[in-house]
């Protein structure tokens, strides 16, 4: 189904719609990948243990808004232009795409969760759970990245 997220259209599957009572996983695949990149027995398996999923198309990808006007990065290019201390120019951030994920957290909680007390509880906490939720940090290949194996879940 598509919802607004963050001014853009944005595909999301959630695994049980009619089973609002059971905990949310939102998984969030990486830069320019769809939510079918996920692997079907991760989903099933969290499904199993009585998790709804919910994926969701990050932005310029599947069915999620494109923006083609803004052209295609030559990340090579780009990449090399880091290296070497010289600018970039992305045509949309890490933040962007991360208020595109609270987007799909905020649609998702008011389409579910009608009544206006219990949704703005849970927008006070969102900031907090989300903090408690990151239980595997991307690993960029760096020294310094954190090892996604140490990470407490």
């Amino acid at each position: 189904m598509k919802i607004r997220a963050n001014n853009i259209d944005v595909e999301v599957v959630d695994s049980a719609p009619d089973a609002p009572h059971l905990p949310v996983v939102l998984l969030v695949m990486g830069l320019g990948m769809q939510l079918i990149a996920w692997p079907p027995g991760l989903v099933r398996a969290l499904m199993n243990a009585g998790y709804r999923v919910i994926r969701f198309d990050n932005r310029d990808s599947g069915l999620s808004d494109k923006f083609d006007a803004l052209g295609m990065p030559n990340l090579l290019w780009q990449g090399l232009k880091y290296k070497l201390g010289l600018s970039i120019k992305p045509p949309y951030s890490v933040h962007d795409m991360a208020l595109d994920t609270l987007g799909v957290l905020d649609a998702w909680m008011w389409a579910r969760e009608p009544r206006g007390t219990d949704g703005q509880a849970l927008r006070r906490q969102r900031e907090p759970a989300l903090d408690r939720g990151l239980r595997a940090p991307s690993r960029d290949g760096s020294p310094a990245a954190p090892d996604p194996a140490g990470v407490p879940g």
